[in-house]
């Protein structure tokens, strides 16, 4: 497996669904990431079955994980996670559908997310400065405390903590995983 990947350079290599362990030279391989999608939230869900788990502890909300792949399974970096409503009827094999769906869709956002970054990398080789995409007023700097609130410790429940969920906020363990 190693000496086919090494033949040719690449970015990312993407773990899905893969019920073997990769062998850490290849981990090394990707000029960027190798990432893991896992079925479940990582950490609490790490390991093999995780939806089922899930439903014999009667979890009401559940989530996906993508996160960096290191030697030991299930303990990398965390990249993005997507949280979702668990069905007072789920099924193992429901739940494990409505995974795969979260997984391409936080694939998506995560792609678009590194599109973008590149975009902004790129232009700020051509002009000096980084302009994300759709700002286009002038920097200005300024406190969080400005425009946000910072609460340590506000203890809420991790189905609160989604691109689409009830709270508006960027968990502090994002800042340098996603911002």
């Amino acid at each position: 497996l190693v000496a086919w990947l090494g033949r040719s350079p690449f970015d990312y290599m993407l773990s899905v669904i893969n019920l073997r362990i990769l062998p850490a030279e290849a981990l090394r391989l990707p000029r960027i990431a190798a990432l893991n999608f896992h079925d479940g939230p990582l950490p609490r869900y790490a390991g093999l079955h995780a939806p089922s788990w899930a439903l014999l502890n009667g979890e009401e909300t559940y989530g996906i994980t993508w996160h960096v792949m290191e030697s030991t399974v299930d303990t990398g970096a965390i990249v993005r996670q997507r949280w979702f409503e668990v069905a007072v009827d789920e099924t193992a094999l429901s739940l494990n559908l409505k995974c795969f769906q979260a997984g391409l869709q936080s694939l998506d956002a995560l792609i678009a997310k590194k599109r973008d970054m590149k975009q902004a990398a790129m232009q700020q080789l051509l002009t000096g400065r980084t302009r994300l995409p759709g700002f286009s007023g002038e920097w200005s700097e300024v406190r969080l405390g400005e425009h946000a609130s910072f609460l340590k410790g506000a203890g809420l429940p991790k189905s609160h903590l989604t691109e689409d969920g009830i709270e508006s906020c960027i968990h502090y363990g994002e800042l340098f995983t996603h911002y």
